[in-house]
């Protein structure tokens, strides 16, 4: 991989400025990722080094659907980033957001294609030896205008034997991803990303924080479970159920998210429904 000191970097501006990185974008069109020094140290700290994952990279030029490193950049010796392309598509939940809400909500077999492709990415990943913690951030997902998909933020990806510290809100359960189902000798498991793609797409039809799922709810002093989220949304197929509950669980092996998506989609609408306090919440109504 090519080596770049960062005094030769043309830097136009800055795009990000947040957590344990700056982001800029270059000159020439590329971006620019500067690691603050406490995340390369909390790397180190166990025993990863994050300038040979990103020299890790070159696996991956030929596999235009993961923005893998262009480049490392480099302070004298010292390893400080990397560069990469710019992702010019549209970022996956500003694209959700933009569809028309009647349109979003109700057309279930849209909602599970897109689904598909997004697994599909992953199950490519998977082939290449990587597996994607961070997955539910979704600003990292993107979409171009021709409904083709791709992820950015490589250093988030496990990448054969060098993990990932970067975690999605959405799915940092510590009681639950670090057990053996999810996480095992010192790497995710590929049940992690099955576990994601559901969590993204319930979310979807919810609009619920799934994070809460296995946690004690404040109100009730009673733990959260995948029951009261199948309730939430009015779904009553065993068969469907039993998916999301083993995909949860920390004891059963997953499925991906297509075969339930494609189960919904042919035996369920979703409507907005208004409940006694004049609230409205999405509710799967069968056909």
């Amino acid at each position: 991989m090519l080596k770049e000191q960062i005094r030769d970097l043309n830097i136009k501006k800055i795009l990000c400025n947040k957590g344990n990185s700056i982001i800029y974008l270059l000159s020439d069109g590329r971006v620019f990722k500067r690691f603050r020094f406490e995340e390369i140290e909390l790397y180190n700290h166990i025993g990863i080094s994050l300038e040979n994952k990103i020299l890790e990279g070159d696996k991956l030029k030929e596999h235009k659907e993961f923005f893998a490193p262009l480049s490392a950049v480099y302070r004298k010796d010292t390893f400080i980033g990397y560069t990469m392309r710019l992702n010019k598509d549209k970022n996956f939940a500003k694209y959700v957001d933009s569809l028309k809400y009647r349109y979003r909500c109700n057309n279930l077999k849209f909602c599970a294609n897109n689904y598909k492709k997004l697994e599909f990415i992953i199950k490519k990943g998977h082939v290449l030896g990587l597996v994607f913690p961070d997955l539910c951030t979704v600003t990292n997902i993107f979409i171009s205008r021709m409904g083709s998909l791709s992820l950015t933020d490589y250093d988030g990806f496990q990448i054969g034997d060098y993990s990932s510290i970067s975690i999605s809100s959405a799915i940092n359960n510590k009681y639950k991803i670090y057990k053996p189902k999810f996480y095992n000798n010192g790497l995710f498991t590929l049940e992690l990303d099955k576990y994601s793609l559901m969590v993204l797409y319930l979310q979807e039809l919810s609009l619920l924080d799934l994070s809460l799922i296995d946690t004690i709810n404040p109100k009730t002093n009673e733990v959260l479970t995948t029951k009261d989220l199948v309730d939430y949304l009015n779904l009553d197929d065993k068969e469907i159920i039993s998916m999301i509950e083993n995909t949860f669980s920390i004891d059963h092996e997953g499925v991906y998210v297509s075969e339930v998506a494609d189960a919904i989609a042919s035996k369920y609408d979703l409507v907005l429904n208004k409940n006694t306090n004049g609230e409205y919440k999405k509710i799967l109504v069968k056909k």
